[in-house]
């Protein structure tokens, strides 16, 4: 629900600066995530995967584009993640669940489902259509990426063990992880750290393949870093120092500097775009 992520996880505000991404919490009630085809007031598949990400692409600087784009969630939300970026692959371009129910079938009594769907048992090919897990047919490995966990005393852990057999089989490449944890608050604080370092490393991918021109070099000097004596090998570590403008307009920042000798830096890593710059320039330290 729409709160749940950020009563669960407090920080994620500093999070979402420190990583520049937008996270955007909808309340999906109790949709799963479907356009319903018993209660046609419940359009949820449409409203998150068109009109929701149309909103924010009109209100927000983001990049208005599925590599700029992750859609994840938890229980039902994992259900919901899953079942909207693999049914709509051109507006997502990777996707996550953490303790998702990504299979319906074994719960038919639970969390309303029926309201959505009708009874199971009058309604069999309804919710074999509308379970995640007979929807891989509609991807192929490398259409998303893909992180799928859960915690080994949840009630979902044989069901997104069946998702992570089902996506073997089809040789689609994911990331699957099981670890210590309950359906609950404590799991997800823990797991939701997992979930946002994989799609950083997607933003960050994809944002490598896309940022090409001619770099205008900064000194150092400009912004407050005195030179210093580095050893060859040693990672000088300067977060967030800015050092380059970029063609595409977002200043670019200190991940590691690498020092190859005793005077001069071989790699500048750019904290927001990823791109490793190879410059020669004297070594620098920050004075912070």
């Amino acid at each position: 629900h729409a709160k749940t992520w950020i009563q669960i996880k407090p920080n994620l505000p500093e999070i979402a600066d420190e990583k520049g991404i937008i996270f955007v919490c909808p309340d999906g009630k109790d949709s799963w995530y479907w356009d319903s085809p018993k209660n046609p007031a419940y359009r949820y598949e449409t409203f998150v995967s068109s009109e929701l990400v149309n909103y924010i692409d009109r209100n927000y600087k983001t990049i208005a584009d599925r590599k700029g784009r992750a859609i994840t969630g938890l229980s039902m939300g994992g259900h919901g993640a899953m079942w909207l970026g693999i049914r709509h692959k051109d507006v997502f371009g990777a996707a996550g669940s953490t303790s998702g129910g990504v299979d319906i079938r074994p719960f038919p009594k639970n969390w309303s489902m029926n309201k959505q769907l009708g009874e199971l048992a009058s309604n069999k090919r309804i919710w074999d259509e509308h379970t995640v897990v007979n929807q891989l047919d509609k991807i192929q490995n490398g259409d998303l990426a893909l992180i799928i966990d859960c915690g080994e005393d949840d009630f979902f852990l044989n069901v997104n063990k069946d998702f992570h057999d089902r996506l073997l089989g089809r040789k689609i490449d994911h990331d699957f992880i099981t670890r210590p944890g309950e359906h609950n608050g404590k799991y997800w604080n823990n797991s939701i750290d997992y979930q946002i370092l994989f799609f950083s490393k997607f933003f960050a991918g994809a944002s490598d393949k896309e940022h090409h021109g001619i770099i205008r070099p900064v000194p150092p000097s400009a912004y407050g870093i005195r030179r210093g004596a580095g050893e060859s090998g040693e990672e000088l570590f300067v977060r967030k120092m800015p050092i380059y403008v970029m063609p595409h307009n977002n200043i670019c920042y200190f991940d590691y500097i690498y020092c190859y000798g005793a005077k001069h830096i071989l790699l500048w890593k750019c904290y927001l775009c990823r791109q490793i710059k190879e410059k020669n320039y004297e070594i620098y330290r920050s004075t912070r």
